[in-house]
């Protein structure tokens, strides 16, 4: 290893170790590779569980990282040895920081691979998983947010054990109290998992007793909250620092489409202060280290609401690496933004025909003459494009062009870019150009 990846190692806020739990491709090819220079940077190691995938394996050994590719199946003993520096070959390989368990970033999702990942580094020591446990329960991040004066919607825990329930009347006077009904969600949902509506205390409770005995979990049990909805991304270091890494508008709350299929854009400027604040609130409370994806409503009552922290990439990760050509994931490993990354640019997210027909292939036609990207079919999730533009009215064009020849239809992301400008505005933030 050089002098100089030495010395970059044992700078501020280098990693150690890259974890990826779960095939690389979910986590889209472009931004894998951008991981990979980051890693290849700061001389950190990458570690892969995943199936076999020779294709990958030659490419990360191109770019130049420490690589270990273990499948799923592997002895836990065999990977934690490499996780814990006593494994073949890592002689050397343990980062400086804040004793042994610095300098590590996980990569991992959804969220049963994020905590797998988090458990295996804590076994060698070399993570401390309970932050990432506490905010992947819905329960305890609401008590976080609390506790460090967040805003969260007006709620209950129900819960059941050894056959006794306790909750029960606060989420009836939720769900009672609740004009626009509420949302009920097991302390592990995500993506529409284990999540439901409800508009009485009595449908809430039925709803909450269901959920949690068919899935042994706790359920929190939220007023609706109308408004915008927003991800942000954001780092938090091992020194406590944290930098935000993108940010971006979904849409109304009300908007019944999956999650993972709702209309989603970047804008090419920093978020509204008062998201930031309550995201590094929360974390701060945790006390966590590593990439944390919020999603906070920009109420239409003007609160700044927390709906959930999840302390992992997402989806948003890919957008957020569209618009400005970094990731979350190239901040944590680095300690900072990449040195070349140019200015943020504004970038849309949108979902492209199933199969291969002629709609498909005119549609990444479409996609490709507009100097955008597509991300494949993973996993079973629908592909998707991406394009980027200097500014909205440039969005604008492309949202023609893109319908005109791929019969794409960006209507609502277009929409989202517009309303993010009135964010900013209600909400704290640099003066923006239209």
């Amino acid at each position: 290893m050089s002098a100089a990846a030495d010395a970059a190692r044992a700078g501020a806020g280098a990693a150690g170790m890259l974890i990826r739990a779960g095939n690389p491709r979910r986590l889209g090819r472009p931004l894998w590779r951008s991981a990979l220079r980051s890693a290849a940077e700061v001389g950190a190691e990458v570690l892969v569980i995943a199936p076999p995938d020779p294709e990958l394996v030659r490419e990360a050994t191109a770019i130049g990282p420490r690589l270990a590719w273990h499948a799923p199946g592997d002895p836990q003993a065999l990977v934690g040895a490499g996780l814990a520096g006593t494994g073949p070959d890592a002689e050397g390989t343990r980062p400086a920081g804040r004793g042994g368990r610095a300098g590590l970033v996980i990569t991992s999702d959804p969220d049963s691979a994020t905590l797998a990942a988090a458990e295996l580094a804590e076994a060698a020591d070399r993570y401390d998983a309970k932050p990432v446990r506490r905010l992947l329960d819905k329960a305890a991040t609401r008590q976080l947010a609390q506790q460090a004066g967040v805003t969260v919607a007006d709620g209950a825990v129900w819960s059941e054990r050894d056959g006794h329930e306790q909750g029960a009347d606060d989420v009836l006077r939720v769900g009672d109290g609740a004009r626009a009904g509420v949302v009920v969600k097991g302390a592990l949902a995500w993506a529409g998992h284990q999540q439901g509506r409800a508009r009485s205390g009595a449908e809430a409770l039925a709803a909450a007793r269901a959920l949690g005995r068919d899935h042994a979990t706790h359920v929190v049990v939220e007023s609706f909250v109308a408004g915008v909805e927003c991800s942000l991304e954001m780092v938090r270091h091992a020194e406590g620092t944290c930098r935000t890494t993108g940010w971006s508008v979904k849409g109304r709350t009300d908007d019944e489409r999956h999650p993972l299929y709702r209309p989603r854009v970047t804008p090419a400027y920093e978020p509204p202060a008062r998201l930031v604040e309550a995201a590094r609130a929360v974390l701060d409370a945790a006390d966590y280290q590593g990439i944390a994806d919020f999603d906070l409503v920009c109420a239409d009552d003007d609160r700044v609401v927390l709906l959930e922290c999840n302390p992992r990439t997402s989806w948003a990760t890919l957008l957020h690496w569209t618009s400005r050509g970094y990731s979350s994931v190239d901040v944590a490993l680095l300690g900072r933004r990449p040195s070349g990354a140019g200015a943020p640019q504004w970038a849309a997210e949108f979902l492209l025909p199933d199969g291969d027909g002629d709609g498909a292939e005119a549609a990444v036609a479409a996609v490709a003459q507009a100097g955008g990207w597509v991300h494949p079919v993973v996993e079973g999730l629908r592909p998707r494009g991406f394009v980027r533009a200097e500014s909205v009215d440039a969005l604008a064009g492309l949202t023609v062009s893109l319908a005109e020849v791929g019969g794409l239809d960006l209507a609502a992301q277009l929409d989202a870019a517009r309303t993010a400008h009135d964010l900013v505005a209600r909400f704290g933030g640099p003066a923006v150009p239209r």
